[in-house]
């Protein structure tokens, strides 16, 4: 694994529990890393060796009273999926912004439990898909008829008949095509990297269902502006400028997502939810005439799932908290933000 093109590397392998391994041997390291290579002239040197276990814990809970974690103290699973880091980042983005609201007397405290609500569930299924996809791996070696303790000789032997033409190779040709697809699981995880929903915390229903992936959930994203979804990127114009629908929410704001004929409702809704809560709302008309942001390719329009005058309201960490399918459900907003900031 490539830590800094092309110049240092990571080299891992699984060892045996039950047999002693010092990564202080240098010439047992030497000789795995010299396999890794496989050469035996290319110059190297070891800068570190350690040794780690495999992880598979989630907590249930991210808050008590005064305390919050986030990040390896609640969530800790192998470097399959590569999704360690990303998933930290997003508990202190879900965390962030709940943390400025309260402290800053514009949310009830209660909402920080919604912290937990929401990034708890992510943790345990980022730590089971990881921990699936490392075992997952271990289906190609086993379709093709790798198994512990064969020589190199006779793993050899059973990568060169695989093409035969005999039962045993066919059946081992089947086993090696669903071990593959397999893979999908680890490499092309995108509904586990960005289609992930909040259901419970700070967002406020619409009355409509969850929609249903066209697939694997774990694989299949499907950009969706429902209540507790990540807001979908669509490409759009700002003046001259092309920017995702992404670039215009966020920056500690919360922000209603219209469209032509939505202007005015929606503004004069975001002025009263002000007066109630003391929060200001950003408002964005995309696609009218005479606005600064544009939607040439109609991409928002595709996946925005309201009409034109309807809107979209989006958290601070760029996640739907409420929508309406028209600007008759503007005189609603107040009474959300009320909801929705636990006040």
């Amino acid at each position: 694994m490539c830590v800094k093109p092309w110049n240092e590397w990571i080299v891992s392998w699984v060892i045996d529990p039950a047999r002693p391994f010092d990564p202080k041997d240098r010439s047992v390291l030497e000789t795995r890393v010299r396999a890794a290579i496989g050469d035996r002239t290319t110059p190297f040197e070891i800068i570190d060796a350690s040794v780690w276990s495999v992880n598979r814990l989630y907590a249930p809970e991210y808050r008590q009273g005064r305390v919050l974690c986030m990040g390896d103290a609640v969530h800790r699973h192998p470097p399959t999926n590569g999704l360690g880091q990303n998933t930290s980042i997003a508990d202190a983005f879900n965390l962030a912004w709940k943390l400025k609201f309260v402290l800053d007397g514009k949310a009830g405290s209660s909402l920080l439990d919604t912290y937990s609500a929401e990034r708890a569930p992510i943790g345990r299924q980022i730590v089971e898909r990881a921990n699936r996809t490392l075992f997952e791996m271990g289906a190609i070696p086993a379709a093709i008829g790798i198994v512990p303790g064969q020589s190199t000789e006779d793993r050899w032997e059973r990568v060169l008949t695989l093409s035969d033409d005999t039962e045993e190779a066919r059946a081992r040709r089947a086993a090696l095509d669903e071990a593959v697809k397999l893979q999908d699981f680890g490499f092309n995880a995108i509904g586990v990297e960005l289609g992930y929903r909040y259901r419970v915390g700070a967002r406020v229903d619409d009355g409509t269902p969850e929609p249903i992936p066209p697939g694997p959930s774990d694989i299949c994203y499907q950009a969706t502006t429902w209540p507790g979804a990540r807001l979908p990127h669509a490409w759009i114009e700002l003046g001259r400028r092309t920017v995702s629908t992404l670039d215009v929410v966020g920056h500690g704001r919360f922000v209603l997502l219209t469209g032509p004929g939505g202007g005015a409702p929606w503004r004069a809704a975001a002025e009263q939810a002000r007066e109630r809560t003391g929060v200001q709302i950003t408002v964005h008309e995309i696609g009218t005439s005479h606005g600064m942001l544009r939607d040439p390719l109609l991409q928002w329009r595709a996946v925005r799932e309201v009409s034109d005058n309807g809107a979209v309201l989006v958290r601070p960490d760029a996640h739907v908290a409420w929508r309406a399918a028209t600007a008759d459900q503007a005189s609603k907003l107040p009474a959300v933000m009320a909801e929705l900031l636990r006040l």
